[in-house]
């Protein structure tokens, strides 16, 4: 374990906020988060050292090193309801970020020009405007760009770059783990296995560079910055994703908000300070937002239900036990909240577009 000062103002006094163990995998310890007096930045100190983190990333069972379910929705999903909405889909994902159609979208007219007509609609603008990527898709999407170069930091097995690949964009990837990058490359996908420091990639060469629930594990988090803006086009774009430390899902479950990830995460940021990192590191902000993510309730209270088994606090689990059993409802009533919070800004992602400054 190594003691680090804060990465925002580099101050050591911190005042401690909880300890927690590891949630998702078996390891010994607990793990501190700590707030910097001077500028309020959430970490991790002490913290794993960059030997000893690679232990906390199960090489065979680590979320992101093995391929999942494909990120694209089926071409013709079983269904008529199932399948206009993934016309619709399609439809606004075009009509958002000009992504051509896929030709086998409209294999069956009706549905297909039906789910056009609704988009194209007063409420289906409406609709197109307020939605979020992330009600779609995991990632937020980029803008079409035929022929364009694209870099994943912490790309994992692959799968978004695969997506952007099919879509005409040329992909590279920089990823630590060994399995993950073999993983990648077998569906066809350029990974170097190593930091981007390492991969010796030429000046001004992406257009666009993405680091999706990644920024939050880097110990060397600002060199990797300045390295992105020297490989990155004048007007080339970095689009970051991490989790939001003023969210009201860590407000109400502290230790037991999934998002904290100990040990892996290192950094928990709130807007401000995302801010005033990207700028330190030569980048101005070009679209600052958030995420939302409705499901994630249940995480949250899968958690706590843990936390409470293992206090033997067997009133206040077996009220969260109940919840958990009827999800369908807790969902119903948590959805419209989620969307509350999203566009007040205490939901539990964030998400930035950056470029570097002239």
């Amino acid at each position: 374990m190594e003691e680090v000062g804060c990465l925002i103002c580099g101050r050591k006094e911190a005042n401690f906020v909880l300890s927690g163990r590891d949630r998702r995998y078996p390891a010994q310890g607990l793990f501190k988060l700590v707030r910097c007096k001077t500028c309020g930045f959430f970490y991790q100190n002490p913290r794993p050292t960059l030997e000893e983190i690679i232990n906390y990333y199960p090489e065979d069972s680590y979320y992101s090193y093995q391929h999942p379910a494909p990120l694209a929705m089926p071409a013709r999903p079983a269904g008529k309801l199932s399948r206009l909405k993934g016309y619709l889909r399609a439809s606004v994902i075009s009509r958002r970020y000009r992504y051509p159609i896929d030709v086998t979208l409209k294999a069956e007219p009706y549905t297909y020009y039906l789910s056009q007509a609704l988009i194209e609609s007063f409420l289906g603008r409406l609709f197109c405007h307020a939605v979020t990527e992330r009600i779609f898709a995991y990632k937020p999407l980029l803008p079409y760009q035929p022929a364009g170069r694209l870099l994943e930091i912490g790309c994992g097995c692959g799968t978004t770059l695969k997506w952007y690949q099919d879509r005409s964009w040329e992909v590279a990837g920089v990823e630590l783990s060994q399995s993950a990058a073999k993983n990648a490359s077998k569906i066809g996908i350029n990974v170097f296995c190593g930091s981007i420091e390492q991969a010796g990639f030429a000046d001004d060469y992406f257009d666009a560079v993405i680091l999706f629930d990644t920024v939050e594990h880097l110990h060397n988090l600002k060199e990797m910055l300045y390295e992105i803006r020297r490989v990155l086009k004048k007007e080339g774009k970095v689009f970051i994703i991490t989790q939001n430390i003023s969210s009201l899902e860590f407000k109400l479950f502290k230790r037991n908000w999934p998002a904290l990830d100990l040990p892996r995460h290192l950094y928990d940021f709130d807007a401000r300070n995302l801010k005033r990192l990207l700028s330190a590191c030569g980048f101005v902000i070009c679209n600052l937002g958030y995420t939302v993510a409705p499901g994630a309730i249940v995480e949250c209270l899968g958690f706590l239900e843990e936390d409470l088994r293992e206090r033997k606090r067997q009133a206040r689990r077996c009220l969260v036990s109940m919840l958990l059993k009827h999800k369908a409802a807790l969902l119903l009533f948590w959805r419209p909240l989620a969307m509350f919070l999203y566009f007040v800004g205490l939901s539990g992602g964030l998400k930035v577009v950056a470029k570097p400054k002239k």
